[in-house]
């Protein structure tokens, strides 16, 4: 019985014919909603990902609403999301972001079922790298990966997010993105794999169908 967590810096939500960054859905009348999603969802189609970031911006109500709207014209939805949490910032955003009641969730459509998998904030695993002991952040990290497992039964997934500083010899030092993760990973053993945004996505489904509320959970819409 495994952990899964995937490391990630950011899964961005793009729409190539505009721009390139963050698009903050619950902003969007339900015009601007139905145009952009179907429109990603054309380049999901053809280029992937398979994960989709809401950076906390959007509900359960949107998220199906951009699922729906990027499955148009041939289009893809996304095969899982992720989002933030946004809500224990102080920052204009936070007072709309969406707070999930669980870490793994679903949602049903269309007969299928598709996970969300949700960041920690308490203990922070959000811009992972913000407040890490600096003399043994590796051990600090994993030490809040094992305390946001505890509370859950596996399969189960885990989005540590942000802080990417990956180039060798930075001046990040031990919070240098390679550094940082092997020593997380050292400290955390073997009972932890990682894993990436695609595998995560078909994983977490397989979990959701097959797992218990424990593993999985349907939340109230």
């Amino acid at each position: 019985m495994f952990i899964y967590l995937n490391l990630m810096s950011h899964i961005l939500d793009l729409d190539l014919d505009i721009h390139v960054g963050y698009v903050y859905l619950s902003q969007l009348n339900e015009t601007q909603l139905s145009a952009y999603s179907s429109r990603v969802g054309q380049l999901y189609s053809e280029y992937g990902p398979s994960v989709a970031d809401t950076y906390g911006e959007a509900n359960l109500s949107t998220i199906m609403k951009y699922s729906q709207y990027a499955s148009m014209n041939g289009g893809s939805k996304p095969k899982a999301y992720v989002t933030q949490p946004q809500w224990g910032e102080n920052n204009p955003i936070s007072k709309s972001a969406y707070r999930c009641p669980s870490l793994n969730m679903y949602i049903d459509s269309d007969q299928d079922r598709t996970p969300i998998i949700c960041t920690a904030y308490e203990p922070n695993l959000f811009y992972r790298n913000s407040h890490l002991n600096p003399d043994h952040p590796g051990t600090d990290l994993a030490d809040r990966i094992r305390n946001v497992s505890n509370r859950y039964e596996p399969p189960f997934f885990i989005t540590v997010y942000g802080g990417l500083n990956w180039q060798p010899g930075s001046t990040g030092g031990k919070t240098e993105f390679w550094s940082l993760l092997h020593s997380t990973l050292d400290s955390l053993g073997s009972d932890f794999i990682t894993i990436g945004a695609d595998e995560m996505a078909r994983l977490a489904t397989v979990a959701c169908i097959n797992g218990t509320e424990s593993t999985c959970v349907r939340p109230k819409m």
